[in-house]
């Protein structure tokens, strides 16, 4: 459905702005893990992140959380809601 493609849009634009340097975060070791956990993976032609495996304990909750907020941020950035404010924060290495 539309949630569907939605999302994996929203995870390939995070995965960018990870990539950019646009998107940075505090260096939460609990972020990291998540975000080092996580695996983007494609299913019926859509993007998606996943754990690892089917039985993994590794959580990804947090990284989820993050594509969700990112794109939540752009949403109201969009709408002329908010607006941007610069900051230095720790870059997360990969989101795969």
């Amino acid at each position: 459905g539309g949630r569907v493609s939605l999302v994996g849009m929203a995870v390939a634009v995070t995965a960018a702005a990870i990539r950019n340097v646009d998107l940075t975060h505090s260096g939460d070791i609990r972020l990291s893990g998540h975000v080092l956990n996580a695996r983007r993976r494609t299913s019926h032609g859509k993007l998606r992140l996943d754990k690892e495996g089917a039985g993994s304990v590794r959580k990804i909750d947090a990284a989820v959380a993050l594509v969700l907020a990112y794109q939540a941020r752009l949403d109201a950035l969009a709408s002329g809601k908010a607006s941007a404010k610069q900051s230095q924060s720790y870059r997360p290495k990969r989101l795969y």
